[in-house]
């Protein structure tokens, strides 16, 4: 992400968009506020590791936020969020990496859109 742009950070949810029935990916701040989170929004996740039982924050890995949600109208279960962070050579298949509820994101702020 450029260095310029203002990033949020949170955990991952999901929630009801009671308007449109339908779930959406959210970023849950720490202050109990969310944010939605936009299909090819850019995002990073943290990567880390437990030590006894505690985690230990390490490198950020960037990429774009997809996911199987929308007017699909998936029950909660079978949402599932996903990074893409690049492309094979040489068919352009892309590497995506499942990202679980709860994980530590940050995305781009989109004051509130």
């Amino acid at each position: 992400m450029e260095d310029d742009i203002e990033l949020i950070e949170g955990k991952l949810a999901l929630k009801l968009d009671a308007r449109a029935g339908i779930w959406r990916h959210c970023i849950q701040l720490a202050d109990g506020t969310d944010q939605d989170i936009h299909y090819t929004d850019q995002m990073q996740i943290c990567m880390g590791a437990y030590d006894n039982d505690a985690f230990k924050q390490g490198e950020w890995l960037t990429g774009r936020y997809e996911a199987t949600l929308g007017w699909a109208r998936p029950r909660p279960e079978e949402a599932r969020a996903a990074l893409v962070i690049g492309e094979f050579y040489p068919d352009g298949r892309e590497i995506r990496i499942e990202i679980p509820l709860n994980a530590l994101i940050r995305v781009k702020s989109n004051g509130g859109r």
